[in-house]
């Protein structure tokens, strides 16, 4: 063995051990059924989107992904999810205007900051505001 090929061999056995480790933890995770709570009715946009989601989840974790419809607005998708038991897999798929509806709201039964964490943006819309022409709108 070449000098020095000792600490090289060394840091290579605890890379093999670490992704060992990490390859067993990812085989068991998850190990029941995640939930995505979006915050509307069946059939809109966010349904249709989580939809998607579960299904492109439950292929590539080959676990059940169940979508759970709140049809009393995102605010109370939101709620559910931050009042999840913590041992649970739960998700909200909330638009944009849940959070802004969330943050508007004065006093909410759970903490935006401290109860839920945002983890990825799916999809993006564009807005666009029209006035009349009679409405001296300044550029």
């Amino acid at each position: 063995m070449k000098p020095g090929a000792a600490p090289i061999l060394g840091l290579l056995a605890a890379a093999v051990a670490t992704a060992t480790q990490a390859q067993r933890a990812a085989d068991i995770f998850p190990n029941k059924p995640v939930r995505i709570i979006v915050g509307s009715s069946p059939g809109g946009g966010a349904d249709f989107t989580a939809r998607i989601v579960a299904e492109k989840l439950a292929e590539s974790c080959g676990n059940p992904i169940i979508v759970e419809n709140r049809s009393s607005g995102a605010i109370y998708g939101l709620e559910a999810t931050a009042r999840a038991n913590p041992d649970d897999y739960a998700l909200d798929l909330a638009a944009s205007t849940g959070y802004v509806q969330a943050v508007l709201k004065i006093k909410l039964p759970f903490s935006l900051r401290n109860d839920v964490i945002p983890v990825i943006q799916l999809t993006s819309q564009p807005y666009l505001l029209v006035v009349p022409p009679s409405l001296p709108a300044v550029w």
